[in-house]
């Protein structure tokens, strides 16, 4: 099977298809959360799942 970037080329194919003959599944709605803590530092939330932080600051 083909890839791209390590994925499966044929199952991206796949998906799409589906989703041009069933566009109403293709649908999704979610939500993040972003939250500066001081400096670089922040948690993130998404779609309800456990809060992870998160410390872009330079080593």
């Amino acid at each position: 099977m083909s890839q791209l970037n390590g994925i499966e080329t044929q199952i991206i194919e796949n998906v799409v298809s589906r989703y041009q003959e069933h566009p109403d599944e293709a649908i999704s709605s979610w939500s993040s959360t972003v939250l500066w803590q001081k400096g670089f530092q922040s948690t993130i939330s998404v779609r309800g799942i456990s809060p992870i932080s998160a410390d872009e600051s330079w080593p």
